[in-house]
């Protein structure tokens, strides 16, 4: 094994606990309740009441530890919203759906004159969610956080649609960078769409999310879908970012743009423009036309400790769909757009499933450039591709992995323990211009599997089969704790390669009574009631009560969630004797339980 593979098995469980650090507990709001209504009136004090009739003059009463409630109905104020110098204490000033209701506000009256034009503007603030809210048809942006560092934005549980540019923008600051922001389970769909006819490009040269010199960020648990451009860009800087559980469609409809024509674009971008440093992409579901992950800087700067982990990317279809210069149109592309003269360092990517369709042609990783000298052997170490399973179905050559201006060996690029696999086709390596197939091993790095990896189903399942090949035979020197799924990794002998670890099922196994409960020793005649524990797989589970001699008793059955009860009238006999049995049926198995008790006995 190479030498240089032997870092911290450790490092993905770090970054899990750090990641998770980035999120901010939510202090309850300890300050007055604003209440804005269709039927209110800016005269009115805000109250449940007589609420507002504008979000405007709720949120330029409202301060940090407030709460404005807006109630159910379509909003469309006469211009932008600004939410200003709130950043007095620590307490969340929060902006929200009234009881869960359904608020839309549309931005179609919202700016459109700069690059950063939004239909809500956070300035110089800090504490702030907004939850609950529909955001549609914004004349540029939907929502964007700018001027003075603002700091702990929430944006979570919001739909945000149809924006003829981007749905969140944090912008860079001379200030210094923007910090603790969130955006979580929020729906964000169809973006850039251009609906308000925006002629200058550098106004549409956003990203449905644009994150720009932002530490300690968290952007999970989202689906984005069907944006007309780059889904997610990092940018300017940044720190301490995590990346996960989302759903990415890379793929968007058509939009033309003074030149450009665009299809959708990239799931994840990173675009340094200094230093972005401590990012980790993972347990993401991107798939599309356009490239899923995409590492690079377009100008100065570097990129260092990026982490890609557990992601399933599949990029089915046409890569030539695809915008601007970015000509990584495969699943991953690692690269130097702007000839920066740094160093780039220890990017990770480990245990995801990467996957390419009949018309895609593209590399499935690409290091660098084929004409131009971005990425070498010099300006480029420590890039770990570790425990993957690549998988195309291009059916001409493909190259599994192209790195076309960097030697193999040495500390550049470090491949250990994938999976390649060309259904219908032979897979190539491409290493300083030069195309290795499958019979020169070597080349592909230590523990390489050549073999199908036996999906359920390739197309829609990527689990692997118990015969698959990828199962144990992964590098115990580089794995995330927890495969996509949530299972502890490894389970065998070794980690598996890709995204789901095999979790076999468990053999099924007989039903158990348990904690059986009555009053064996009734007094008096009356109602009996017989209680237990069964564990089972959906147990069927009765009941039946004798005299000794064979009488039978009726018995009403009843259940609340794993405890059975029966009850019983009986008619006091003296000393009279009962049998009980309890039969449980489950996954093929029988399990009884049987006891005696007395009635006239006390």
């Amino acid at each position: 094994m190479n030498k240089k593979l032997t870092v911290s098995v450790g490092i993905a469980a770090t970054l899990i606990i750090a990641a998770a650090a980035v999120m901010v507990p939510l202090n309850a709001g300890v300050g007055t309740s604003f209440y804005v209504s269709l039927t209110g009136s800016d005269s009115n004090n805000g109250t449940l009441a007589y609420p507002f009739l504008t979000i405007q003059k709720a949120l330029t009463i409202a301060k940090n530890g407030d709460t404005v409630f807006i109630k159910a109905g379509t909003y469309t104020p006469a211009s932008g919203l600004i939410i200003q110098n709130k950043n007095i204490s620590t307490a969340w000033l929060t902006i929200r759906n009234y009881n869960n209701d359904k608020v839309i506000i549309n931005g179609t009256n919202g700016p459109k004159g700069q690059y950063d034009s939004s239909m809500i503007t956070i300035i110089n603030s800090k504490y702030i969610r907004i939850t609950g809210l529909t955001i549609d048809h914004s004349n540029l942006g939907a929502i964007v956080s700018k001027g003075r560092p603002n700091q702990y934005i929430r944006i979570d549980n919001c739909s945000i649609t149809n924006s003829s540019c981007f749905a969140i923008k944090i912008a860079q600051d001379t200030g210094g960078p923007t910090d603790h922001i969130t955006v979580e389970h929020c729906y964000i769909y169809n973006n850039f769409c251009n609906w308000s006819h925006i002629q200058q490009p550098y106004h549409l040269s956003q990203e449905a999310l644009s994150f720009e010199n932002v530490n300690d960020f968290s952007i999970n648990n989202n689906s984005i879908l069907n944006n007309r451009h780059i889904q997610i860009d990092i940018k300017g800087g940044g720190n301490r970012g995590q990346i996960c559980f989302n759903r990415i469609n890379t793929t968007g409809g058509y939009c033309n743009i003074v030149g450009y024509t665009i299809y959708g674009g990239a799931g994840v971008y990173i675009d340094s423009r200094g230093i972005v440093r401590n990012i980790s992409i993972f347990n993401n579901m991107i798939w599309g036309n356009v490239s899923g992950v995409d590492i690079s800087t377009e100008t100065t700067g570097h990129y260092e400790y990026i982490y890609v982990y557990n992601n399933v990317i599949n990029i089915t279809n046409d890569g030539n769909k695809a915008s601007g210069n970015m000509y990584e149109r495969g699943p991953i592309g690692i690269s130097n757009q702007g000839m920066s003269p740094d160093t780039f360092h220890n990017v990770y990517i480990y245990s995801n499933t990467i996957k390419t369709g009949q018309y895609n042609p593209y590399a499935l990783i690409q290091v660098g450039h084929y004409v131009y000298k971005q990425l070498t052997n010099t300006n480029l170490k420590y890039l770990y591709i570790v425990n993957n399973i690549f998988y195309t179905e291009y059916t001409p050559h493909t190259s599994m992995i192209a790195c076309p201006m960097i030697t193999y060996g040495g500390t550049s690029v470090i491949l250990s323990h994938n999976a390649y696999y060309g259904k219908g086709t032979t897979p190539w390596v491409v290493w300083n211009q030069t195309v290795y197939s499958q019979t020169t091993p070597s080349k592909w790095g230590d523990g390489a599997v050549f073999a199908d990896p036996q999906f359920i189903d390739a197309t829609h399942n990527l689990h692997l089969k118990s015969t698959s090949p990828c199962i144990n035979a992964g590098n115990n020197s580089l794995y995330p704790p927890k495969d996509l799924d949530g299972n502890s990794r490894p389970i065998g002998s070794a980690v598996d390669i890709g995204a789901y670890e095999y979790n076999p099922p468990v053999p099924p196994s007989p039903p158990q009574i348990l904690d059986i409960t009555t009053d064996i020793h009734m007094a008096s005649a009356g109602t009996l009631t017989i209680s237990c524990t069964v564990i089972g797989t959906s147990p069927v589970v009765t009941m039946d009560v004798t005299t000794l001699d064979g009488t039978p008793g009726v018995v009403s059955m009843s259940q609340t969630g794993t405890t059975y009860s029966g009850t019983i009238s009986l008619v006091k006999l003296p000393m009279k004797a009962y049998k009980c049995t309890i039969t449980a049926v489950a996954s093929g198995f029988t399990t009884t339980s049987s006891f005696i008790f007395y009635l006239g006995y006390s």
